[in-house]
């Protein structure tokens, strides 16, 4: 079998390599929303770098915030509502206490028979109003309560929700 032998010498050579294959990052996430929104601002772009927290997208959060919006005012007028029931209660108490009084004082008249069955009368029949008026203030406060407990809590959910309208890098990449 033949041999050539040649003296080494050095020549140039590209300084890159083609070669096939895939690339991935070490670290991968899958992002989405918990609202299914219309896309507003795309704030990267694929193969840009991101730092942890960065915003990356930014959805249509419109009715969110109305939803908010309207859960603020909601709370406003619940407020004013407690402030109003409040108004109606010592009012409804301080009559409550005035049908009380007189309806001793009817009662006692007419064992004395001082007064008439029909004052006595009156004075039961005004005594069971103020107690109704009385229940039914507090009744009121207590629904204006809830309806402000539940104008918060449709304002924190509308801020979760609101919330979920911006997407943000889970890590650097």
């Amino acid at each position: 079998m033949p041999v050539t032998v040649a003296p080494s010498a050095m020549r140039d050579r590209p300084q890159t390599s083609e070669a096939g294959g895939l690339v991935r990052g070490q670290t991968s996430a899958t992002l989405s929303s918990r609202v299914l929104p219309t896309v507003r601002d795309v704030l990267v772009q694929p193969g840009d770098r991101v730092r942890t927290g960065q915003v990356l997208l930014r959805l249509d959060d419109r009715d969110v915030s109305a939803a908010a919006r309207e859960a603020g005012a909601r709370g406003t007028v619940a407020e004013r509502s407690i402030d109003a029931a409040r108004i109606e209660q010592d009012a409804a108490d301080a009559a409550l206490t005035l049908a009380q009084a007189t309806h001793r004082r009817i009662a006692a008249l007419h064992e004395r028979k001082s007064a008439t069955p029909q004052e006595l009368d009156q004075a039961v029949a005004n005594l069971k109003a103020a107690e109704a008026r009385a229940a039914r203030s507090r009744a009121a406060l207590s629904e204006a309560q809830a309806n402000l407990t539940a104008s918060k809590a449709a304002t924190d959910a509308a801020e979760v929700t609101s919330s979920h309208a911006t997407i943000v890098a889970p890590f650097d990449g």
